[in-house]
């Protein structure tokens, strides 16, 4: 339930909090004193828009605090935690900021969370009953949500929605392969270009780095001859060579070796330099023949680095990807390939996949169709009880169910009739306010006093399916009084038993059934005007219901009379 609202600086409210009690509370007191801002200050906290003219005057930021408690289980821990929200306890408080500069904030338990967020947690703590609710339950389409509610319908109806979610995934799936014939040739004829082209190269990963090695050797092959024949001839072949010198030295060492041994590890050294070099130039012979001087094959090697390039244009990423970006391109092109031709498998498939998920939506959305009309009898039934007893003695009231057709081109539909996540119904409520009169609209037929009865008998009504913790009623009372304002009391306090009730309202005889009551009063000091609201004891009780009663002037008979009131309300539960 809410537990304590709190709001700053909030149009002509500074500094005001509210702790609510179980049962039913409301709020009394003048015209203009302010109960109405209490409501829109509640709307904040389920996500409402917020203007900057909601600011009290001379304040940059109006600040709207709420506390509720709600079981450890509560679905809304869930829904929150999902979203990155720290959740815990029992308690849930969020805080709605909107400044003047135009930097609104929201809060859950601390956590910065969207307005979106916000509304669905609020649609699922608050239901606010007020003019906008009448402008709800005036639209056909809010009728068929109604009925499901009442008649615990929406896990069927969830049912219905995941199949003729899951038929429109495949006619989707159906539609996007099932392209025109020669658009789907011209693509596969393009297709098998390209494989074809890409096959016929024959193309190997890392190819293109050898190539090019190759062709640096074949392009230099005279240079590198050269080089190399030149290098052998300095080891072993001309005069002075490396080999003939270094032979020389050994030759001079050794005699050395022959009177001082000391440099017997020197002569060792060269020595095997001298088997170095003769290894070093029996390569080079072998190095040397086996440079190509062939143009042909240099031009073969162009040609093919010519060839990996032109397809590295056409097929990979870039001019410097590897080959395996061609390679990828061509398995891929062969998997659409594949698709295309096993697309008239596929479709034939789908289309069997089509008509047995349209026939179970189908089957489905009848079945629940059948459980709407025996829920409506009950609730039609429910409401006349409840209407007359709020003094509507000749009203009627039933609901039309028809079947929404399907356009002849609508791929949603069987039978004739559309299919849609809420099956195949329209339903609208239809009222008769006088004896003899043929039902009508709702919208076409009721007055505002007789809105609000309705909307309260449908409050009544669905009290013991609603999961909704708490009901905020504004203008509940508009256009009764007397007898009926009692019955329209005795009403709220019965749903009061099942769920929070918040009643705003000008009539005693409401105000009476109270479980708590608070009086809301608008005061002017130094110059400034705020509005206060004060929880009642039992005699200023008195007094405020004498004041509701009588006006301004409060004799020992309105209060005699205020008194009767309240022991009558309460004797009665």
């Amino acid at each position: 339930m809410l537990v304590e609202l709190s709001i700053k600086d909030f149009a002509i409210i500074d500094e005001l909090s509210i702790t609510f009690s179980n049962g039913l509370n409301v709020l009394s007191g003048e015209t203009g004193a302010g109960k109405s801002i209490i409501v829109n200050a509640v709307n904040l906290i389920l996500g409402d828009r917020a203007h900057g003219d909601l600011i009290r005057t001379g304040s940059d930021e109006a600040v709207v605090e709420a506390l509720f408690a709600l079981p450890e289980k509560n679905p809304i821990y869930d829904f929150l935690s999902r979203r990155g929200v720290e959740v815990g306890g029992k308690e849930l408080i969020i805080k709605r900021i909107v400044s003047r500069a135009g930097k609104n904030r929201v809060f859950v338990n601390g956590s910065m969370i969207t307005l979106t967020i916000l509304s669905e947690v609020g649609e699922e703590l608050i239901n606010i009953s007020g003019q906008h609710e009448h402008q709800t339950l005036l639209r056909p389409d809010r009728h068929i949500d109604v009925i499901d509610e009442f008649g615990k319908l929406i896990p069927k109806r969830m049912e219905v929605a995941r199949s003729v979610g899951r038929l429109k995934k495949i006619i989707d799936e159906l539609d996007s392969i099932r392209v025109d014939e020669t658009e789907k040739a011209r693509r596969e004829e393009f297709l098998s270009f390209q494989v074809k082209e890409i096959d016929e190269a024959n193309l190997e990963n890392g190819e293109e780095e050898g190539l090019k090695s190759e062709r640096g050797v074949l392009a230099n092959a005279e240079k590198l001859y050269k080089n190399a024949e030149e290098a052998r001839n300095n080891l072993d072949t001309i005069d002075g060579s490396a080999q003939e010198l270094v032979g020389k030295a050994v030759g001079n060492l050794n005699e050395i070796v022959q009177i001082d041994n000391e440099i017997s590890p020197l002569v060792e050294a060269l020595k095997n330099a001298l088997y170095t070099i003769e290894d070093a130039a029996k390569e080079l012979i072998a190095y040397s023949s086996k440079i190509s001087f062939d143009p042909k094959r240099l031009e073969e090697v162009e040609e093919r680095l010519r060839l990996i390039s032109s397809l590295k244009k056409k097929y990979a990423t870039s001019p410097e990807a590897p080959i395996s970006d061609i390679i990828a391109f061509s398995e891929k092109a062969k998997r659409e390939l594949l698709g295309i031709e096993k697309s008239d498998e596929r479709m034939g498939l789908l289309e069997k996949e089509i008509e047995i998920e349209r026939e179970r939506a189908f089957g489905l959305s009848t079945s629940l169709s059948e459980m709407r009309r025996r829920v409506s009898y009950v609730f039609s039934k429910k409401i006349v009880e409840e209407v007359r007893s709020l003094g509507m003695d000749g009203t009627t009231f039933s609901v039309s169910i028809g079947r929404e057709r399907a356009a002849p081109d609508d791929k949603l539909s069987a039978g004739g009739f559309l299919l849609t996540g809420k099956g195949i119904d329209r339903l609208q409520f239809l009222i008769s306010t006088n004896v003899g009169e043929e039902p009508r609209p709702l919208a076409k037929i009721a007055s505002g006093g007789e809105l609000s009865r309705i909307l309260l008998s449908m409050k009544k009504t669905l009290a013991e399916t609603q999961i909704i913790p708490t009901l905020i009623f504004d203008e509940v009372d508009s256009g009764i009084g007397g007898g009926i304002a009692q019955i329209v009391g005795r009403k709220l306090r019965d749903v009061s038993l099942h769920q929070q009730v918040i009643c705003i309202t000008h009539l005693p005889q409401i105000a009476g059934f109270a479980d708590t009551h608070y009086s809301v009063v608008k005061e002017t000091r130094h110059d400034r005007t705020k509005t206060k609201v004060e929880r009642l004891s039992l005699d200023e009780r008195v007094m405020e219901i004498a004041r509701m009663l009588g006006g301004e002037t409060i004799t020992e008979t309105t209060l005699r009379h205020a008194k009767e009131m309240i022991k009558s309300a309460h004797d009665s539960n």
